[in-house]
């Protein structure tokens, strides 16, 4: 399931090889409307770079924020994972909850660029 404004939707040549691999996947704009049913969320910010029009940025920012409140019905073994560092758009308060993974995963990320830097230098 991919989350974002119009504006932002999955790039069609993407789409095309998702459909051509027989990926099922569908589309949505809110977040409230499929939270309940992932069983990993992958957060990124929003990056107004990739916005043409500023006043377009400013009418979504803010509305693809993780907060407790939000985490209230999903799955128990649901979990979150972000690139890091966060720029709002997870609170300080989901770190608390079981449903962080985000920073196991920039820790886990240590070893395995650790490893492909040794493949490359020729050390392995």
């Amino acid at each position: 399931v991919f989350v974002s404004p119009p504006t932002l939707a999955m790039p069609r040549h993407l789409r095309e090889v998702l459909i051509e691999r027989g990926v099922q996947f569908r589309e949505v704009e809110r977040i409230e409307d499929v939270i309940e049913e992932l069983d990993i969320l992958y957060v990124t910010r929003l990056q107004q770079e990739r916005f043409p029009d500023p006043i377009e940025f400013e009418r979504v920012r803010g509305a693809y924020v993780v907060h407790p409140g939000l985490l209230k019905e999903v799955k128990p073994s649901m979990r979150i994972l972000h690139p890091l560092p966060r720029v709002g758009e997870i609170t300080p308060e989901v770190d608390n909850t079981p449903h962080a993974y985000y920073f196991q995963q920039a820790a886990l990320g240590v070893p395995v660029r650790q490893a492909i830097l040794a493949l490359v230098l020729g050390l392995v």
